[in-house]
């Protein structure tokens, strides 16, 4: 899976090819994709907890 910096330097890379965006907009557009990133990382985090959970859960069962 790529990290977070590889997908905000790529996102660096395409918005540099664009015509010119107005710095709001390219600003908007990062942190857009911050938030969408830090969204995946907690539902990573929540998916291996949940795993380790019904580990337990069917040992326990």
């Amino acid at each position: 899976m790529r990290t977070k910096e590889q997908i905000l330097n790529d996102s660096l890379k395409v918005q540099a090819k664009e015509p010119q965006w107005d710095c709001t907009a390219s600003r908007h557009e990062q942190l857009t994709i911050e938030v969408l990133l830090d969204i995946r990382d907690q539902f990573l985090a929540l998916t291996t907890i949940l795993g380790s959970v019904e580990k337990i859960a069917y040992r326990a069962g």
